[in-house]
């Protein structure tokens, strides 16, 4: 693509990201990570905030999902910039559950120690504050959290995931095992979580 198709590219995909339905926009943030242009990134952080639902139902009731903002947070998690890092903290901190889930997968996938002490909050118990706040959401976010936790290899999660290793379920100790197996291995090969943040604080 030479520059003049890359400002054309660029400028379609920005247009349908404020303009298109939730389909549209949701497809386009996917071609706008595409173009690994600044630019592009910019209006895929500012897409965080978009209210495009689509409804589902399940055995229960129908449930809407915030879908652009867990597009973004997917797609926020394939890139390699460290702008992404604090979007994804706070599309976590979403009450919509699928957003929060897409959230804290991304931040495993990012590699970057900046998510780690929020990542290590969601592997306890607590009050959620999200929409369909059943077992079952929760227990999918806290697992991701451990498995994230593993995927970014910071050796301040050894504490919590060696408690979840010894946890009554057998899900959230064979993913603990699993993410101290790859923090244990980052350690023992010299690889160190990525820092481009800065140390966060863990509680």
């Amino acid at each position: 693509m030479n520059e003049a198709e890359h400002a054309e590219a660029l400028e379609r995909v920005l247009r349908l990201m404020n303009v298109g339905d939730t389909a549209a926009r949701c497809n386009a943030v996917w071609q706008a990570a595409s173009l690994a242009d600044p630019a592009a990134v910019d209006a895929i952080l500012l897409r965080a905030d978009d209210d495009g639902l689509e409804w589902f139902e399940d055995d229960e009731s129908p449930y809407g999902v915030l879908v652009v903002q867990v597009t973004v947070a997917e797609v926020l998690g394939t890139l390699a910039d460290p702008r992404a890092i604090p979007t994804l903290l706070r599309l976590a901190e979403k009450s919509n559950s699928e957003v929060r889930r897409a959230a804290t997968v991304a931040l495993g996938k990012s590699r970057d120690a900046r998510g780690v002490a929020k990542l290590i909050q969601f592997t306890r118990d607590g009050d959620w504050n999200i929409s369909r706040s059943n077992e079952e959401s929760c227990r999918d976010i806290r697992l991701e959290a451990v498995r994230a936790l593993g995927e970014i290899g910071d050796q301040r999660a050894v504490e919590r995931l060696s408690e979840l290793a010894a946890d009554h379920d057998p899900d959230y100790r064979e993913a603990a095992i699993e993410a101290l197996r790859k923090i244990a291995a980052k350690k023992k090969g010299g690889g160190r979580a990525s820092t481009l943040g800065g140390r966060d604080d863990v509680p």
